[in-house]
């Protein structure tokens, strides 16, 4: 059984994806493969190599079987991404998992999302291209984004502290702040919108109780204002002419 529908509405969102630079046009070229591949082809697993010293592993599963409850996120599917650097090779590894059936609605919200995933990945890979390759405090904070969901206040406490350092970080904050940017353009939303989406499911899992927790407390509250103000400052020294509090990007 498929779990997309084929129809019209595939053709018009691969007319949506935009690019700006040499790196964007790798993504929109990418992008548009691997959408193909998935919707089109209804393949779950597959590698791309580019010419750019660049290996996309793209896996996938879907989950069809069972209604979408309220608490959850709109969009009918999740997506991981990472990207390593491996004998002069980047490895971009992207990880999909569908929920149900999709929308017209649904498949524009996917390639966006799948091409500003593969943009930002892209930006590491010009990273490790100059030589700025992670160090070892940001490999130990990465490997702590995966030690499980925190049972407690003191343990959700370090893991804001935690998700905070890592969106900010030297590795990670242009890929974030370029993301908001573009997201926020094609979505023609207020760019704080997108900051708030991104935090959801960064601190929250995407779960109202847990952003619930966290707004009892003070010290909470004020480290993830920090972080969003520190977004906030990247965006306006990457983008000086943009207006970014009173306008849409």
């Amino acid at each position: 059984m498929q779990i997309f529908r084929i129809n019209s509405d595939i053709a018009d969102c691969l007319k949506k994806i935009a690019y700006r630079n040499k790196y964007d046009l790798l993504a929109n070229s990418l992008s548009k493969e691997i959408f193909q591949k998935l919707i089109l082809n209804q393949e779950f697993s597959f590698d791309i190599q580019t010419e750019n010293n660049i290996t996309i592993k793209i896996r996938a599963g879907k989950d069809t079987d069972r209604e979408k409850t309220a608490n959850e996120p709109y969009d009918n599917f999740t997506i991981k991404s990472n990207s390593t650097l491996v004998d002069n090779t980047t490895e971009i590894f992207i990880y999909f998992r569908f929920k149900y059936f999709f929308s017209k609605k649904d498949y524009e919200s996917f390639i966006y999302i799948l091409y500003e995933i593969i943009r930002h990945e892209i930006e590491h890979a010009y990273q490790f291209s100059i030589g700025k390759q992670p160090d070892e405090s940001y490999k130990t904070l990465y490997d702590k984004l995966f030690q499980g969901f925190p049972q407690n206040i003191e343990d959700f406490s370090q893991h804001v502290n935690t998700i905070s350092q890592y969106l900010t970080s030297n590795e990670e904050i242009d890929a974030y702040a370029k993301s908001i940017v573009y997201i926020a353009k094609k979505r023609k939303v207020p760019f704080d919108q997108i900051i708030k989406q991104i935090f959801n499911r960064a601190f929250f899992n995407n779960k109202i109780e847990i952003a619930q927790l966290a707004n009892t407390n003070q010290n909470i509250i004020e480290e993830i204002e920090t972080t969003r103000q520190k977004l906030i400052t990247h965006i306006n020294k990457l983008y000086p002419s943009m207006t970014v509090k009173t306008t849409f990007l």
